[in-house]
């Protein structure tokens, strides 16, 4: 199949309303754009069709990839001063293999194949229907033409016949100009322009197969590497993914892995699908995210109160709950991920108003120890398992969302913070059934040696401790280094 339909599609696809235009105009208009697509349905559409109408073959299921997980602690150690006695510094062990933070040179946000207008092409007037939707709780308001009359069915023949008459729908360039529009005003990642196109699909089909159909059909435009499969005579979306995803079945199909991201019920152990992909150019999809999504709507607040040396201090942080919506429906990946991203500036501002004048007053020093305070007596603590019955690592901001936060998800908040507020360089501690932090910078107490550099174990779940200061079950372990980019 090859690749110079792109372009030329896109010159076609163009439909945008305007007023004023006499209906015989428009009626030629529209014939001679249908004549267009008659004369180019899509070449590499038309042998896509024709492919996924032979048979599809039956795939081997995957059992989810589980997070290897050593129980955590149901009550965390406090730590208590003991009059007179001076703990002895100690270098800390690094795990033979330093785990580095892997990640794209330089994330981007996802693109839409520009649509090129023709200058003298007048544009007709048409009867768009509002097909307005929700996403995480925000409206998304669309209109669009509705879609050509489909019958939908999970056959090879049903599927194939589906598919080229989506190719030649006259209105599919509207779907990519919402995303196009959606992309760079909410900041979408990979993830959300799929999730998004999840949406539209159910706004353009009440068929639960042709909502999957419409939601490959869109994906493939999109360049990502997306499937079709039928189980109990269901279709099912696939999806090929750049990180490693723990908790999701998939398939693997000539050695890569397509992601079921599906209700069981949907599907059982016999799956068919078929090989190769719709584009040689497509790629997986990534869920890293450039920047945190932009959603609309109201505030919650997490109030935080704690004392430190003497003082009280009592603060109000604000976050979005649709914006921790979209975060819970990430799928999980590795804790290092989690650590390389940052907060929505709705929260990071009003953070900045509290803790810059107060921090501006004291030492380096004495702001990692404030900082870290903060983080282990802010928060309650409670295990994954007794919170939300599974393992669930938290982005940055989910913290201020939930009422419990557990050692993975206080050592990410504060390693944001730390770089945030300070500009130090922090490494995530990776111990069997712990995860901690330790802070470049040259203070007494425990610390590790790493590239010739000292990094003071810092501990958000060790209670009152201060910098310096090892879990004692900890002080011999060896630690697996997570950098933090």
């Amino acid at each position: 199949m090859n690749n110079r339909f792109v372009k030329y599609l896109f010159v076609l696809l163009i439909s945008l309303p305007v007023f004023g235009w006499a209906q015989t105009d428009f009626e030629a208009f529209k014939n001679k754009r249908r004549a267009d697509f008659k004369a180019f349905v899509e070449e590499r559409d038309k042998d896509f069709a024709d492919f996924v109408k032979k048979r599809w073959e039956e795939m081997a299921i995957m059992e989810a990839q589980k997070r290897i997980l050593t129980p955590k602690p149901e009550v965390i150690p406090k730590f208590v001063e003991i009059p007179g006695a001076v703990p002895k510094p100690v270098e800390l062990v690094k795990a033979p293999k330093i785990v580095p933070l892997v990640l794209p040179k330089e994330p981007v946000l996802p693109e839409v194949p520009k649509i090129k207008e023709p200058s003298n092409l007048k544009k007709p007037v048409e009867k768009f229907v509002s097909s307005d939707f929700s996403y995480f709780g925000d409206e998304v308001h669309w209109s669009v033409l509705p879609l050509p009359k489909i019958k939908w069915g999970s056959s090879e023949a049903e599927v194939s016949e589906a598919w080229m008459t989506l190719s030649s729908w006259n209105e599919v360039a509207e779907p990519l100009n919402l995303l196009d529009k959606e992309i760079h005003e909410r900041n979408l990642n990979d993830w959300g322009v799929y999730q998004m196109i999840v949406k539209m699909s159910e706004k353009l089909t009440s068929n639960e197969d042709g909502q999957r159909v419409v939601t490959v059909f869109l994906a493939n435009k999109m360049g990502y590497k997306a499937k079709l499969a039928r189980s109990q005579n269901h279709l099912i979306s696939l999806v090929s993914v750049e990180e490693k995803v723990y908790d999701h079945t998939y398939l693997k199909i000539e050695g890569e892995k397509y992601y079921i991201f599906e209700p069981k019920n949907r599907y059982s152990n016999e799956i068919y699908s078929y090989p190769g992909n719709y584009s040689e150019k497509s790629r997986p999809l990534s869920l890293l995210m450039v920047k945190p999504l932009v959603m609309g709507g109201y505030l919650k607040n997490r109030d935080i109160d704690f004392n430190y040396k003497g003082r009280h201090y009592s603060f109000s942080f604000p976050y979005n709950p649709k914006f921790t919506s979209f975060l819970d429906e990430i799928p999980p990946v590795d804790i290092e991920y989690y650590f390389a991203q940052t907060v929505p500036e709705e929260t990071a501002k009003e953070m900045d108003k509290a803790l810059k004048p107060i921090l501006a007053e004291m030492t380096q020093e004495e702001a990692v120890g404030f900082l870290l305070h903060m983080t282990q007596v802010g928060f309650k603590y409670e295990t994954d398992q007794e919170q939300f019955g599974r393992e669930k690592y938290f982005y940055p901001v989910e913290i201020l969302a939930y009422p419990y936060a557990d050692c993975e998800d206080r050592s990410v908040f504060y390693s944001w913070m730390i770089r945030r507020y300070l500009g130090l360089e922090i490494v995530g501690l990776d111990y069997p059934g712990h995860i901690s932090t330790a802070v470049n910078i040259d203070l007494d107490g425990d610390y590790f040696l790493i590239d010739g550099k000292k990094f003071v174990a810092c501990d958000p779940t060790y209670i009152n401790a201060g910098p310096g200061m090892t879990q004692p079950p900890y002080k011999n372990e060896s630690a697996n280094i997570i950098w933090i980019k």
